[in-house]
């Protein structure tokens, strides 16, 4: 039966991050489809956003193979007691995150034939109390993906 293992991607992309020497440096925990509660330090969540099938993307073998544009959400998120040092922080885990994926745009994959990335949004939060400033910022990752029949 042919399908995308669309969660074994999102582990590569998680994996290709965790692997990634600067990312290592800086401390920052890459989670796959989970949330974080309020507390300092640094965080990589990556999360399935939408799958689709274009038609100017569908080949004449139709009922065989099917080609996907699978879009991964990347949070990275900071927390730190001053709003200032949370968003240089998040500043720079973006940029990290954003070379770690330039890096391998198949992820060690053979069904994916490319990605790229086509920009994100930024979220600030702030904690009750003393508990500081969650600084958010992601990054939409579309991964060309192929289905196919044997």
């Amino acid at each position: 039966m042919a399908r995308v293992d669309y969660y074994d991607i999102e582990c590569a992309v998680a994996a290709a991050l965790e692997n990634d020497e600067n990312l290592a440096e800086c401390g920052a925990k890459v989670l796959v489809e989970q949330t974080v509660t309020f507390e300092r330090g640094r965080y990589i969540i990556v999360l399935p956003t939408r799958r689709q099938a274009p038609d100017a993307m569908q080949s004449i073998s139709a009922g065989r193979r099917t080609r996907f544009l699978f879009t991964i959400t990347i949070w990275c998120w900071a927390f730190e007691l001053d709003v200032a040092k949370a968003n240089r922080a998040r500043d720079d885990l973006l940029g990290l995150v954003e070379i770690a994926l330039m890096a391998d745009h198949r992820f060690g994959r053979d069904d994916i034939k490319q990605s790229w990335i086509t920009g994100g949004d930024f979220d600030l939060d702030e904690g009750e109390g003393d508990q500081g400033f969650a600084s958010g910022g992601s990054i939409e990752l579309v991964i060309d993906v192929s289905a196919v029949t044997a």
